[in-house]
């Protein structure tokens, strides 16, 4: 029970008029200032969770696809381009001749979600990563048609789709999938690579590894400014050589003549 503001007399707690006196109870001053704020925190809180991901697309966020793109004898400065911005140095060790670096970056996942690379001497040697998501952009901006570049009894070739990564600007993605029949674990590089008439480099010059029996679809990848192409659209044809390697002794098992994949026909 609460008493009228006006004629004293007693009335129930949620009573807006008073029954005896018929004057309207007003509400404290208070309690509105109060609720008002607590409102307004309400509609703050709904608009952080709605935009709270808003930066997981921006570039130095890593994201499964360019984890997938950092092999190891990659420098600091190859991993940087394909993410899109530099790491937070987590902990370092040894000095001089032997040098350890954990860097990480936030992921493009769940709360939480990071990647974390390390480097022996300035060079990749190991990653993981928790609660990445591979990026939707790639549906975007990709040339697929499934085809056959190169098969004998030791090896199959067969190009899977080129394409490009917003998270990743500038950068060219060839995916082809190799599968090993050698009876050993082969190295597989691309060698003199042409693109669009320009002789070119695979970033980070760091082979495809593959078990006896096994397959790889890692992507090769390309720097688009290096080869003159401003978007996809731009891309005339793609040639090069495969190259096969023992894994163990790097003696060469075989070099494939040029293969050319034109995507003007």
């Amino acid at each position: 029970m609460k008493k009228c503001k006006y004629c004293m007399s007693e009335i129930d707690d949620k009573a807006k008029i008073c029954p005896h006196c018929g004057k309207r109870q007003k509400r404290s001053v208070i309690k509105t200032i109060l609720s008002c704020i607590f409102l307004l925190f309400v509609v703050l809180v709904i608009i952080a969770i709605a935009t709270g991901d808003g930066d997981k697309d921006e570039a130095g966020i890593m994201t499964m696809d360019k984890f997938n793109a950092i092999q190891n004898g990659m420098t600091y400065e190859e991993v940087v381009e394909i993410v899109g911005g530099e790491g937070e140095l987590s902990n370092t060790a040894g000095d001089g001749e032997y040098k350890i670096e954990l860097y990480s970056w936030d992921g493009n996942g769940s709360v939480g979600s990071n990647a974390n690379v390390t480097f022996t001497n300035g060079k990749v040697s190991g990653k993981a990563q928790l609660g990445l998501e591979a990026s939707a952009s790639n549906k975007e901006s990709t040339y697929e048609a499934k085809r056959d570049l190169f098969e004998d009894e030791n090896l199959k070739v067969t190009f899977l789709k080129v394409y490009e990564d917003d998270n990743a600007e500038g950068m060219l993605y060839l995916q082809l999938n190799v599968e090993n029949n050698y009876k050993q674990r082969i190295t597989v590089m691309l060698e003199n690579p042409v693109v669009n008439g320009y002789n070119t480099t695979t970033l980070g010059a760091m082979p495809m590894e593959i078990d006896s029996g096994a397959q790889n679809k890692t992507p090769f990848i390309y720097n688009e400014e290096n080869v003159s192409i401003d978007k996809l659209d731009d891309l005339k044809n793609i040639k090069f050589n495969i190259s096969i390697y023992d894994s163990e002794t790097m003696s060469n098992l075989f070099t494939s003549e040029q293969i050319v994949i034109d995507f003007e026909n």
